[in-house]
């Protein structure tokens, strides 16, 4: 079977500027996951107060996407990254290299252990590169100095831009932090990537938004909550979905790479945020009719479906 090409113009041309819903918002650049899909960019979750950006994780296509939503690259000069894992960084070094070309002079960078031997690799490796970029920028500020990189563990706060952030470490494969920032009396959480942790439910304590690796969504072959079958027949479909025992308790599993979707609805019920928004979406189709009905038999709040570029205020 044969496909067209992209033109060699392509039809879809980038927003000249953005206009924001509000002065503190949430944009989830990419929802995706390790698996390449199309449609859904890597993770990457950026919030914005007052025109300032905040970028949570750099996935693959991050990039593609900040630039198709019209929002300058060199304006955004705030990096967080909540853990180590290619599918979250994989997109670091274009958007680094890209972002100070265009224009971006200073940066502050907060992660895990790690992120700094990550930087590093553009002065290292691509110190050709930097040097040829060099005629455009006249200058190394922003790649190689004034690049301010502080690795965290733990419960940290501290304030950036106006903005007061908060970190705790989510239970996860790898070490994982959770990002909180609070403006204006509003809260927007991002978790990264988590299973059921009671971290997560202190941080996002009344939060206004939460930012929340999915879980285990809704499609034909699912099963419920742990390996629990539905009864009288396999999976679920979008006229019914699996019960949910009468006390549902998760429990923390060290190391647990991800949680269920039930996991994810008890973790927003018990920190009594208002609005959840799903991202870091397993490579399958999702039933959304069926998701959203299983979410909202533990959690009350409003539910959003994350989709690359979408934005959601607080």
């Amino acid at each position: 079977v044969s496909k067209t090409a992209y033109p060699v113009n392509p039809v879809k041309t980038p927003l000249k500027n953005y206009n924001h819903k509000g002065d503190f918002t949430v944009m989830t650049i990419g929802t995706g996951c390790p698996d390449t899909i199309v449609g859904r960019s890597g993770p990457c979750t950026m919030v914005q107060y007052k025109g300032k950006y905040f970028l949570v994780d750099i996935g693959a296509g991050t990039t593609f996407r900040i630039v198709e939503a019209g929002i300058p690259l060199g304006s955004i000069d705030n990096i967080f990254i909540t853990h180590m894992h290619t599918d979250h960084t994989d997109g670091y070094i274009k958007f680094m290299i890209e972002s100070w070309g265009q224009g971006r002079r200073e940066t502050d960078i907060y992660g895990v252990e790690g992120v700094e031997a990550l930087h590093n690799i553009i002065p290292t490796v691509f110190s050709e590169d930097i040097r040829y970029r060099m005629g455009k920028t006249r200058t190394t500020d922003g790649i190689s100095t004034k690049v301010n990189i502080t690795e965290l563990k733990g419960d940290n706060t501290f304030e950036v831009d106006g903005v007061k952030v908060s970190t705790t470490p989510t239970i996860h494969a790898v070490y994982n932090l959770a990002y909180r920032f609070d403006a204006d009396g509003k809260s927007i959480v991002v978790s990264g990537d988590t299973s059921y942790n009671k971290n997560l439910i202190r941080l996002s304590r009344d939060a206004d938004v939460f930012v929340v690796d999915v879980g285990r969504v809704v499609n034909r072959s699912y099963l419920g909550p742990g390996s629990m079958n539905m009864p009288g027949g396999k999976g679920s479909s979008s006229q019914s979905a699996p019960l949910i025992p009468a006390i549902y308790m998760p429990a923390e599993v060290k190391n647990k790479s991800h949680g269920t979707l039930e996991d994810v609805a008890y973790m927003a019920k018990k920190a009594n945020v208002k609005k959840t928004v799903l991202t870091h979406y397993p490579p399958f189709e999702v039933d959304e009719e069926a998701t959203l009905r299983q979410f909202k038999r533990l959690y009350d709040g409003e539910v959003v479906l994350g989709q690359d570029q979408l934005e959601i205020q607080p």
